[in-house]
């Protein structure tokens, strides 16, 4: 299936605006947050004005605005209501991945909802609607013009002309990496499901830093096991444990970490490892990644390379590399 063009009056009439809007499909755009406090709107998408072009192209109580912002909403959304429109609240954290399993959720949802109207559209936004946009909407290209993660990338990059990276952010390209798997695969699909459904329990047996740069002397290394809480909308802390806490092996360049009392998570398969390193109390880097567990069965034994991790906002800003990579071990039950 080929994806279809932009109509051109769709991308006229939001020309006569000062909107930041960009339809990626003809029926699924995405923009910056909008506003309904007078003095922002000199900087920031109108409300009333972006309700109106909705429903200039589309028609009254075709269109849906979804937001995903979870620092705060940003506006009433009843105006939305009283302008011709339809609101769908769906907070996910910043500079994160996007939980797989509501990523999954979610693109589905969209598909229902246009897939019952020919005229319906869907409008996208958090703050600068680029990477949770683009997470949801790349996600929804790959899943229903069945690309692969690149080719519906680049197609959101031409589009969102606005931004030249389009989802860039390591552990959100992961996800959709995922994702990818999960919808050209149906034997992956069917195992992932079945997955979910029974709660299994995650056990975190060993950690490995490959290649370190440092004098471990000088400072304390942290490393953090948090999960999601609230289908992504905030973090839950499941362990703290530091290289002078845990059992700690060295091999050569390599640091080997073994939690004393076993990490076990039965809540979810999405797990993230915060690294933290401090002089003196002063933090020297922070960096993070997510993965998910059940995926496949490689994911119970993951290396993650220094340049696949989140840095700084989730930037490849990371600061002077420190080691290699991480090695997770984990066991699934």
């Amino acid at each position: 299936m080929c994806v279809p063009s932009i109509p051109q009056g769709f991308e006229d009439n939001v020309r006569k605006t000062n909107l930041d809007l960009a339809y990626i499909l003809p029926n699924v755009a995405a923009c910056s947050a909008p506003t309904d406090k007078q003095v922002k709107k000199l900087y920031q998408n109108s409300l009333t004005t972006l309700c109106q072009t909705l429903s200039v192209n589309h028609g009254e109580q075709n269109w849906t605005i979804l937001n995903l912002r979870t620092e705060k909403i940003g506006y009433d959304p009843k105006i939305i209501e009283a302008n011709g429109g339809n609101f769908q609240y769906r907070p996910f954290l910043d500079n994160n991945a996007i939980p797989l399993d509501q990523l999954i959720k979610v693109i589905k949802e969209i598909d229902q909802y246009l897939s019952a109207n020919g005229r319906r559209a869907v409008i996208i936004h958090y703050r600068h609607g680029k990477g949770r946009t683009g997470s949801i909407i790349v996600g929804y290209i790959m899943y229903k013009y069945n690309l692969n993660f690149g080719d519906a990338n680049e197609l959101f990059i031409k589009r969102r002309k606005i931004y030249k990276h389009g989802v860039s952010v390591p552990s959100q390209v992961r996800y959709l990496e995922y994702y990818q798997l999960y919808i050209q695969s149906e034997n992956v699909r069917l195992k992932y499901d079945q997955l979910t459904m029974h709660n299994p329990t995650i056990t975190v047996t060993k950690l490995v830093i490959h290649g370190l740069k440092w004098n471990r002397k000088l400072e304390t290394f942290l490393i953090s096991c948090q999960t999601f809480g609230d289908d992504g909308s905030k973090l839950v802390n499941k362990l703290d444990l530091y290289d002078r806490t845990a059992l700690v092996q060295s091999m050569g360049s390599d640091l080997v970490l073994i939690p004393r009392t076993p990490l076990q998570i039965t809540d979810q398969l999405d797990i993230s490892f915060q690294f933290t390193m401090t002089i003196k109390s002063i933090t020297v880097f922070m960096l993070w990644f997510w993965i998910n567990v059940g995926i496949n069965p490689s994911s119970l034994n993951v290396t993650i390379p220094w340049n696949r991790m989140d840095g700084y906002r989730g930037s490849q800003r990371k600061g002077l590399k420190l080691f290699e990579s991480v090695q997770i071990l984990l066991s699934l039950s």
